[in-house]
């Protein structure tokens, strides 16, 4: 298990540094598959039934030179593949030493390790974090969010109207900005209700 679990803002400054180094041009989406397969050397392998089998939708290898993702959601569900693959990155990024220090001499020992341990909550929960800010980062929330407001106000029926409060907006809003990062409306709202809770 990880030693410490990392507060989401020194999270948010790992994603940070990752992005200015594999992604300088900052634009969006974030092309996390390019950045995967080009900058980082990770080959992605959709595998048929992952899930049913083995109850994830993805796992790294111990050597960290591949990601197994199902093969289902990688071609059905694009947007939720693309959160799945930025998770896998938390992992290596924040949980590289733990993964170093598991001297298994064979993967499969890895795999087995990696589906049964219940001790790698806190991990879980960092590589979830990792991976909303990395597809999400919080400049461009900022902007975009800001920017479909004012797309509202010009709207007819809310030109005499008052906005709502951004909690309010935060659900009416979700699925337009979903679709401008990509990423599912569900990994949209949790985004933003955490977004907003820190404003």
């Amino acid at each position: 298990m990880a030693k410490t679990f990392l507060p989401p803002e020194e999270i948010e400054a790992k994603v940070q540094e990752f992005l200015q180094k594999h992604h300088p041009t900052n634009t969006l989406p974030i092309p996390i598959e390019e950045i995967v397969d080009l900058k980082l050397g990770i080959h992605i392998i959709p595998t048929h039934a992952m899930m049913a089998v083995s109850g994830v939708d993805a796992v790294t290898s111990h050597d960290l030179k591949q990601i197994n993702i199902d093969h289902e959601q990688f071609e059905k569900k694009p947007n939720r593949a693309r959160f799945t693959i930025a998770h896998e990155v938390g992992h290596i990024i924040l949980h590289k030493d733990f993964i170093d220090s598991q001297n298994f001499t064979a993967e499969q020992e890895w795999r087995d390790f990696v589906l049964n341990d219940l001790h790698r909550d806190p991990m879980e929960v960092q590589a979830n974090i990792f991976a909303a800010f990395l597809l999400m980062p919080s400049d461009h929330l900022d902007r975009e969010f800001a920017q479909a407001k004012k797309d509202l106000t010009l709207n007819p029926l809310w030109k005499e109207m008052k906005l709502p409060a951004d909690k309010i907006l935060a659900d009416y809003l979700a699925k337009p900005l979903a679709q401008k990062f990509e990423v599912s409306e569900e990994a949209m709202v949790n985004r933003l209700s955490r977004w907003i809770q820190r404003k």
